[in-house]
């Protein structure tokens, strides 16, 4: 394998990248993609690769690879299935293979939308074909936290864009390991100064971790909820009105603070027009106004996060309150059934029979027997 020196990076154009240009409406080509563009070579196909981005002082800041994403690989066994019984189902219906019917099958094989929950894309796959590879970094820092079918107007999860400095980038193959470095240039139409892009990102990286807190309390609820409604179908039934008694109390209050976090009313993206956003929304959305130019954020977006981070931290006090008493009471009637207990986590619980099922870690740290 060899890793090729990438070419410094100017940083501007982070809104995108890849999409034709056009003039006059005609295409023009295809505009490279936004980021930190590493090329390397393989000489033998499917080895796993690993690639690493750090900073100047050699903290890594993202890990890709070449192994496929876990609920990928289920989301495409599902769509796959789908495919499957849809194209056998027009076999025994007797649909003839003339041009028109072949349109239809067509149209029928491909799985709608909504047959699955919307999803954060999964991290960019590291290729590893024999001969040239390529691989682009945005160089932006993680995403916040989410979950699936997450609504959100005006605001997303991505992480920041790294400031101007120096980077480099790590292959792993086969135990060998290269590394080559490049440089993140300021956009040289920008005023902006070292200290003012370090201080809109230490903002930045502010917002996202909030947006994450609020996030991470929802994916919270949701968890211990699926996890009360697993218990309470298998306590027998004289212990079953001592468990509701404990857990009932707590979940109306969770299910408060969840509301006030995140606007669980919304089912397609035009629902904030009829439903208001919420704190996690509310909060992400101010990275998008702190960085929509290269400058410090202003006093008032710093006030906003200010507020609103105080109210997030209000709603999650009263979650870590309901959350104490509940769980204490309800576990000790599961521990004398010989039941697991609740615990607290942040997996996303699926149910059984859907395209991305807990894995076992997750089963083990939810508690949840399937």
């Amino acid at each position: 394998s060899h890793l090729f020196k990438p070419r410094d990076v100017y940083r501007a154009g982070f809104n995108g990248g890849g999409d034709a240009g056009t003039a006059g409406g005609h295409p023009t080509g295809q505009n490279p993609p936004s980021g930190a563009v590493v090329y390397y070579w393989l000489k033998k196909p499917g080895q796993t690769v690993t690639m690493d981005f750090l900073d100047a002082k050699g903290a890594v800041i993202r890990s890709f690879t070449s192994v496929q994403d876990p609920i990928v690989a289920r989301d495409s066994v599902k769509a796959d299935s789908i495919k499957t019984a849809r194209a056998d189902s027009l076999r025994k219906a007797g649909v003839k293979a003339d041009s028109t019917t072949r349109s239809e099958a067509r149209s029928e094989e491909t799985p709608p939308p909504d047959d699955g929950p919307r999803r954060a894309p999964p991290p960019p796959r590291v290729s590893n074909k024999a001969g040239l590879n390529m691989f682009a970094w945005n160089m932006r820092y993680p995403d916040a936290s989410t979950f699936d079918n997450i609504i959100m107007w005006a605001a997303d999860t991505n992480g920041p864009v790294a400031i101007p400095g120096t980077y480099s980038v790590r292959m792993h193959v086969n135990g060998t390991t290269e590394s080559q470095t490049f440089r993140l240039v300021k956009d040289p139409r920008s005023k902006a100064t070292q200290a003012d892009f370090e201080d809109q990102f230490a903002f930045m990286l502010k917002v996202r971790n909030e947006t994450s807190k609020a996030n991470d309390a929802v994916k919270t609820i949701r968890n211990l909820r699926a996890q009360i409604a697993d218990r309470d179908n298998r306590l027998p039934a004289d212990k079953r009105a001592a468990f509701e008694s404990a857990t009932n109390s707590m979940m109306t209050s969770l299910t408060q603070v969840e509301q006030e976090i995140y606007q669980t009313k919304n089912r397609s993206g035009q629902d904030p027009l009829n439903f208001p956003i919420k704190l996690n929304n509310k909060i992400a959305a101010l990275a998008g106004v702190a960085a929509s130019t290269d400058a410090r954020p202003t006093s008032q977006t710093r006030q906003v996060l200010d507020i609103l981070s105080a109210q997030l931290e209000t709603q999650l006090a009263k979650m870590r309150i309901s959350m104490g008493a509940g769980m204490t009471e309800g576990n000790r009637v599961l521990k004398a059934a010989g039941l697991p207990e609740l615990v607290e986590s942040t997996a996303e619980i699926r149910a059984v029979g859907t395209s991305a099922p807990m894995d076992d870690d997750e089963v083990l740290e939810s508690g949840i027997e399937h």
